[in-house]
């Protein structure tokens, strides 16, 4: 009985490793935030022949673009880390993008060791690169997700629907189960929505810490340097957020030291849109409309 539980387990996951390799798709579902990221991670790194497209680096902020509005683009915009994460995912590369596009909100925020040490570790990274089925997106749930959301899209473009309300990014979806449903219903009149706001108030109120972002700047400096030996074009841009932060110390502080570090006269920025323009979820995040809205935006300035 053992064994022959054992040889079924065991063609089971021949023919899984098998049908991961002839038929694995990019839509692929997660179940939390730290698997979506190592499935956009891994899903960039062991392509191949894509160095034709641009990269978005950035945190969550700029996670909210929607990439399928996107064509030529693709996103290393991780919730919860920031551009040093994928900055460190393009340095293992050999094709690298024609264009770099660097969100500045975040920029504080040093590269996550554990989510890095996980990608790169020395045993999974070859077995991932050889064999498919071990990559986190390729896990059975992720599959079986990915399946459902193409039986949904198919779902809601028979009955005209615009597929983004349902899906936008697997973080929206998420947050949709929790509070934030209120927030974006009640916008700036909702009583949540403004302790939130508050918040970010506050912490928008004080001007950044100068030892930490003369660090950060250096360090950015220092991957934008390697990028450009090897022909890579830079461009910075900023993620809109509440109008109320816009003009505090935090935001005008990481403005400044940008122009400053990154002159305007020899690097690319995007130009500045304007965040009375946007509306967001909880002071930084936009809503989905406004997500859609400023990747719009984004598509036109990036031509």
């Amino acid at each position: 009985m053992i064994r022959k539980t054992l040889l079924l387990s065991f063609v089971l996951v021949i023919i899984f490793i098998f049908i991961t390799d002839e038929f694995v798709t990019q839509s692929l579902v997660s179940q939390d935030q730290w698997q979506e990221n190592s499935i956009k991670a891994q899903g960039y790194l062991y392509l191949t022949n894509d160095s034709g497209k641009s990269i978005i680096l950035g945190s969550s902020l700029a996670n909210r673009l929607v990439m399928d509005s996107l064509p030529g683009f693709r996103s290393l915009a991780f919730g919860g880390l920031s551009i040093f994460d994928g900055l460190d995912i393009l340095m293992h590369k050999n094709d690298l993008p024609r264009s770099v596009y660097i969100e500045i909100n975040v920029v504080l925020r040093p590269e996550a060791k554990d989510f890095s040490g996980s990608l790169f570790n020395p045993i999974l990274y070859g077995l991932r690169e050889e064999v498919p089925a071990l990559r986190d997106g390729n896990q059975p749930v992720a599959r079986v997700g990915s399946l459902l959301l193409s039986a949904l899209k198919k779902i809601t473009e028979r009955l005209r629907l615009p597929f983004s309300i349902i899906k936008s990014d697997q973080h929206n979806l998420r947050t949709m189960k929790s509070a934030s449903v209120g927030i974006e219903a009640g916008n700036d009149n909702g009583t949540f929505f403004s302790k939130l706001l508050q918040m970010q108030v506050k912490a928008y109120s004080l001007k950044p810490d100068s030892v930490s972002l003369v660090l950060a700047l250096n360090n950015l400096d220092a991957y934008i340097r390697r990028l450009e030996e090897k022909n890579v074009r830079i461009v910075f841009f900023e993620m809109p957020v509440n109008p109320a932060l816009c003009g505090l110390p935090l935001a005008v502080g990481i403005r400044t030291a940008f122009y400053n570090k990154f002159p305007r006269k020899v690097y690319n920025y995007m130009p500045g849109s304007n965040c009375s323009g946007y509306q967001t979820k909880d002071g930084i995040h936009l809503n989905e409309k406004d997500a859609v809205k400023f990747t719009q935006y984004f598509r036109k300035a990036s031509q």
